[in-house]
């Protein structure tokens, strides 16, 4: 085992610590990392980091008055490192030109930043969406156009370099989750004309989608085919070794025209849980849209669920991602919530927290890090649509073109939908066959 210390020539305020320690933890833990162990100024380390001061070991400078120290209003110097043919390097500078530097860059705080969502925590001022959040183009990753890379996993191994550590170049895995906001395309006829008149209001080719949305539905009704949503028998049986770990988020409750479109102890769910358990998938909570800070209707939707399942409720991901990283990170701790599947983007591919890899978000009022871990959402099904529109064979290369842009150093948590196949919005098909084709053992 290889100690690391970072030495400091200043004392540091007990927040300050906790925020470095916190980066520390993540970088030790990192899959991407050899066999080390982080520690601060201490002796008899086998390597030395010189954190903001000048010294014999591997000098990496320290912005002042930034992430670690205060509440900023305006960021620092951002640049960009072409480090390799594999990937390049993006983090935070200081102004001032500096001599005798391994970096650059501040890694630890261009860290930091990014994971422990920083910005979100202290976005007063952002734009909000129309969720009441803040804007995805307000991101600075997006600002910049690098969301669709891992910058915080990309910084990992680029430090392990620095210090000729050999991290391991790992490859890409997958984690495969589903939201199940609505189990029947065609629950009744009422919903039938329902869908009559979204297509003559709001949709394009009205024609076309209404001949496809007359066929289905008398083929569902005269049981010549499943409901375009019945999708389960295919959608949760694939077998790719490659997906380290399954979740499928169930709604149970809410009060908006975004859910209650099924109820978690219709009949019709038992045979959804049995073939999840089946496929080995973990069952979580999917809170409803006005339940991010509200701490009784997540813990009533969560006893629900418990209750039809007969097993206890720790995973989550909220409905429309309408997560507020104060009240939501707080409000899931409480409740007992191991871990949560929600930051993403709803309208974009890429990494809102740098990092693919489940870690754990950062309390700022307390200074310490919450319990439960996260799994950054990267890919999902309706944020690629939101891109290309209801077009299989784009959606198919923009999918195939990320990946061959993240085929190493991260991991990527996947959300289909089961609804997303409807043959009356796209070719349900060809993406049904490509999606078999990413996720089945016989690739």
């Amino acid at each position: 085992m290889i100690k690391i210390s970072v030495n400091l020539k200043t004392k540091l305020k007990s927040g300050v610590l906790s925020r470095l320690l916190y980066t520390l933890n993540f970088i030790q833990n990192h899959p991407c990392a050899p066999k080390v162990i982080w520690a601060i100024n201490e002796d008899g380390a086998d390597i030395t980091v010189d954190y903001g001061n000048s010294g014999d070991g591997v000098n990496i400078p320290k912005i002042e008055r930034f992430c670690f120290e205060n509440e900023i209003s305006t960021l620092p110097k951002h640049i960009l490192l072409t480090y390799s043919e594999e990937f390049q390097v993006y983090g935070f500078t200081t102004e001032k030109e500096e001599h005798n530097l391994a970096s650059p860059i501040d890694i630890f705080q261009t860290i930091f930043f990014h994971i422990s969502r920083y910005e979100e925590w202290f976005s007063y001022d952002a734009k909000k969406d129309i969720h009441g959040l803040m804007s995805s183009e307000e991101h600075f990753l997006v600002r910049h156009h690098i969301h669709d890379l891992p910058v915080v996993d990309h910084l990992v191994f680029y430090l392990y370099e620095l210090l000729s550590l050999n991290p391991k170049q790992i490859s890409t895995s997958f984690r495969l989750t589903h939201d199940i906001d609505a189990i029947r395309r065609f629950p009744s006829f009422y919903k039938f004309i329902r869908a009559n008149a979204n297509v003559i209001f709001y949709q394009k080719s009205k024609w076309l989608l209404l001949k496809r949305l007359w066929t289905t539905y008398f083929k569902v009704v005269l049981n010549d085919e499943n409901d375009p949503y019945d999708t389960f028998s295919w959608l949760l049986s694939t077998k790719n070794p490659n997906i380290v770990d399954r979740k499928i988020y169930f709604l149970s409750g809410g009060k908006t025209k975004y859910e209650n479109f099924f109820k978690v102890n219709d009949p019709k769910c038992t045979p959804i849980f049995k073939i999840s358990a089946e496929n080995h998938y973990d069952i979580g909570i999917h809170p409803s849209y006005l339940s991010g800070q509200n701490a009784t209707m997540i813990q009533n939707e969560k006893s629900t669920l418990e209750q039809n399942i007969n097993q206890k409720v720790a995973h989550s991901r909220q409905h429309f991602l309408r997560y507020h990283i104060k009240e939501t990170s707080k409000i899931l701790e409480k409740i007992g919530i191991s871990s949560d599947s929600s930051l993403g983007y709803r309208n974009k591919t890429g990494f809102r927290c740098g990092t693919g890899f489940p870690y754990k978000l950062y309390n700022f009022d307390s200074e310490r890090p919450f319990d439960f871990v996260e799994i950054p959402l990267i890919v999902m099904d309706m944020a690629v649509i939101h891109q290309v529109g209801w077009n299989a064979d784009l959606f198919i290369s923009h999918v195939v073109n990320f990946l061959k842009k993240n085929h190493h150093f991260t991991q990527i948590t996947f959300n289909f939908h089961n609804s997303t196949f409807d043959p009356i919005l796209v070719d349900a098909q060809k993406l049904k066959s490509y999606y078999l084709d990413l996720f089945d053992s016989t690739l």
